[in-house]
């Protein structure tokens, strides 16, 4: 804040509202910024109402309307490089201080915020700084993923796991190659490439698999989808939560069918597999 024409944005609906638009963050978002505003923030509205979060008392850190975009341009056109190092001190003292990161999806295959070197930045932050880190994305793409699983064929589930898109920050991209490469090296100096590739993949894949747990349940009677969650569950190595997803299934169906129906058979048949894999015999 300099007192200078061209404030952030933050500033402008603060003067403009007062506390009904500016607050105290809540949320620190981490999006990748080719993604349209409507869709960010209806999603994030989806996002509020589905965790009983009052929109009205949340508030959102986002770099594009926190940090002054004016004064960015302006050192960059004077050639002045911003110090990274202080950057990232700064993003971290903002997960810190906040505690919540969302970090938006704008699609489940190949989405824009994996390929981005800056989102892979600040989940790494995140991640330094014990900060609570959950994924969301639009409530259409999560039916389009449970579509997705419910076609997929067991042999080629390989391939929706394989969908993240660029899962390595060292295949990330960045609007200025001067960020990508003091990003790169920021990295290596905080853990290293493996250890963030590790880290990022893990958050992803976890989110996926919640969102696959929390509609599994509502489709019980669908034999393909709730095989395929099991076998994502399974090939990911959550055999615990395979298990109690196939308990549920079968109670669901010894409760509605006849003990000799395809749909119990073929349930029992799935929760003894994982039973076998659990090596708890006895119940297989």
């Amino acid at each position: 804040r300099d007192g200078r024409e061209h404030t952030s944005l933050v500033d402008a609906l603060r003067k403009k509202g007062g506390s009904k638009f500016v607050g105290e963050s809540t949320v620190f978002l981490s999006h990748a910024w080719s993604c349209s505003a409507s869709l960010v923030f209806s999603s994030l509205g989806e996002w509020c109402a589905r965790n009983g979060h009052d929109v009205s008392e949340t508030f959102v850190w986002t770099c594009i309307a926190s940090v002054n975009q004016y004064r960015v341009q302006e050192r960059r056109e004077l050639g002045i490089k911003e110090p990274l190092e202080a950057f990232y001190r700064c993003l971290e003292d903002r997960v810190r201080d906040i505690g919540l990161v969302a970090c938006f999806m704008d699609r489940w295959s190949r989405p824009a915020y994996t390929s981005r070197v800056w989102c892979h930045f600040e989940l790494t932050a995140a991640a330094a700084q014990g900060g609570r880190v959950e994924f969301f994305m639009p409530s259409a793409q999560e039916a389009s993923f449970l579509q997705a699983l419910r076609r997929a064929k067991p042999d080629r589930l390989h391939s929706i796991l394989g969908s993240f898109g660029v899962t390595k920050i060292e295949d990330a991209d960045a609007t200025f190659p001067c960020d990508r490469a003091n990003i790169l090296d920021a990295i290596a100096s905080r853990g290293g490439a493996v250890r963030a590739n590790k880290a990022f993949r893990t958050q992803v894949q976890e989110f996926l698999l919640r969102v696959a747990k929390s509609h599994a349940a509502e489709y019980q009677e669908d034999l393909c989808l709730q095989r395929n969650v099991r076998a994502l569950f399974a090939k990911l190595g959550c055999l615990e939560d395979a298990a109690r997803m196939d308990e549920g299934v079968l109670a669901f169906n010894v409760g509605a069918r006849p003990a000799n129906d395809p749909k119990v058979v073929a349930t029992k048949l799935n929760l003894a597999l994982t039973y076998v894999q659990l090596r708890s015999f006895e119940r297989a």
